[in-house]
């Protein structure tokens, strides 16, 4: 095209109100064209760049290959009768959460001191995060470990063990809040439930270990109640279908609701739990499941509320507290 027809197009392109874009690579062309444009047509653009991100991601099936797994030495024990869980939100996510590097340091200074058989955490998202636990739990039994990845930003969801782990599973939730409240992170996290088998004795016994976190209930507790209860029908479900019923099973995790609320009913009317091991009116549980393992005990528990000191302040190293509970079996 010559000079003279280009200057022409443009012309009658301004004349007609349009912003004068000359011959340019269309790529070039696709960005000066979003910058000029209106902000309902950019938000129009990002929110189908959301939709189709999150619609490949909504139904995005974790494999065992697509976990993060650490596998220590093997250090079976004859037969095991007493199991020490504990269970946490760390509240890790990136540009949102206060001090990470030192609330991190603290947590895993604090598990070390507990010495549990397994760790359950929620709100594990970053993974340099993960490995500053990792190295500050260095030395201890927790040699095993696994964060299941969904979504756009992983699950969260993140196991140590003082045992091998023979097999891992993950469900996401099919209702996850609303993607058009990226506010609400829930739908983009890809949150769901985990199913981690651990290898507790030299005999072949096992135990199962659930770990899982909820819709946040937010300003409004009623606004995601469905939410939650079809997300609980469903780990209802994953766990009767993934646990060996003569063996016993550990269920924790932020269920993001009490013992009393309604849908709380969509987990322990259906899947038998025998037990509560901590306090009733909070949103963190721990759960187990006897299964035929003969006589069971709770023993000792403990609410972790740990601070930490950072730049002279003193800080709670999460918005939560831990939840430690010792079980016993014959």
């Amino acid at each position: 095209m010559s000079g003279q027809a280009i200057n022409n197009r443009a012309m009658r392109t301004k004349a007609q109100g349009a912003a004068v874009v000359p011959s340019l690579p269309w790529k070039l062309r696709t960005i000066i064209s979003f910058g000029m444009g209106g902000w309902k047509m950019r938000m129009t653009v990002i929110a189908s760049l959301l939709v189709f991100t999150g619609a490949i991601l909504h139904h995005q099936n974790v494999r065992i290959n697509a976990m993060e797994i650490s596998r220590g030495e093997d250090k079976a024990e004859a037969r095991v009768t007493r199991f020490k869980v504990l269970c946490w939100n760390v509240h890790d996510l990136l540009l949102v959460s206060g001090p990470r590097k030192t609330r991190m340091a603290s947590i895993a200074e604090a598990i070390k001191r507990r010495d549990p058989d397994v760790v359950v955490l929620q709100e594990a998202f970053v993974r340099s995060d993960r490995k500053a636990i990792q190295s500050g739990l260095k030395g201890t039994r927790l040699a095993h470990s696994i964060y299941f990845r969904s979504g756009l930003v992983g699950s969260g969801l993140f196991v140590l063990s003082a045992y091998p782990i023979e097999k891992a599973e993950f469900h996401r939730f099919t209702r996850n809040g609303k993607w058009y409240k990226p506010w609400h992170g829930d739908w983009w996290a890809g949150k769901g439930g985990s199913h981690t088998r651990l290898a507790i004795g030299t005999n072949g016994a096992g135990i199962d270990v659930y770990n899982c976190h909820m819709h946040a209930q937010y300003s409004r507790p009623l606004e995601y109640r469905a939410d939650r209860t079809k997300q609980l029908e469903e780990f209802r479900k994953f766990i009767d279908r993934t646990r060996k019923p003569r063996e016993g099973a550990i269920i924790a995790g932020d269920f993001n609701c009490r013992i009393s609320d309604p849908e709380f009913g969509a987990l322990k009317g259906l899947v038998n739990v025998e037990e509560t091991l901590t306090e009733t009116n909070g949103i963190d549980h721990i759960f187990f499941v006897s299964g035929k393992m003969g006589r069971y005990s709770a023993g000792g528990r403990e609410i972790m509320k740990i601070t930490t000191k950072h730049k002279g302040n003193e800080i709670e190293v999460s918005d939560h507290f831990g939840y430690l509970a010792e079980i016993g079996w014959e």
